[in-house]
């Protein structure tokens, strides 16, 4: 099976980051690159097992492109903190179907009427579609 890492980059999440990984445990792996929180952003990562990077702020694609660079899987899910992710592993393995180039880095992005597509659980539709 397809191994899959996500990337979240983070400053002053505490309101949004425990959301973000509690939706992203289904990946093999979570790096998250925070840009210098002073809130409870670092704990709470702790506290799921994870250890952020830290990084200056350098600009929102250096910041993604560095959390690809960390990350040890070539299938890679990245968000910001204040994202969510329903997708399933089944999703993702449709996905790699489809893709005709070979897995290496690949950023998936989610719009949130994806469940228009039947990629994203039904349950989520209406959390997501508002």
């Amino acid at each position: 099976m397809t191994r899959i890492s996500a990337t979240v980059i983070a400053f002053n999440e505490e309101a949004n980051i425990a959301e973000a990984l509690e939706s992203l445990r289904w990946t093999d792996e979570i790096v998250v690159v925070d840009s210098g929180s002073t809130d409870a952003t670092l704990e709470i990562c702790r506290r799921y097992g994870i250890a952020p990077y830290r990084r200056a702020w350098t600009g929102y694609v250096d910041q993604k492109n560095y959390a690809v660079e960390k990350a040890t899987n070539d299938w890679i899910l990245s968000l910001d903190a204040d994202e969510r992710e329903f997708l399933c592993v089944r999703a993702i393995e449709r996905c790699s179907d489809i893709l005709v180039v070979p897995p290496s880095v690949i950023f998936l992005w989610l719009h949130p009427l994806l469940s228009d597509t039947g990629l994203v659980p039904a349950q989520h539709d209406a959390e997501r579609c508002e």
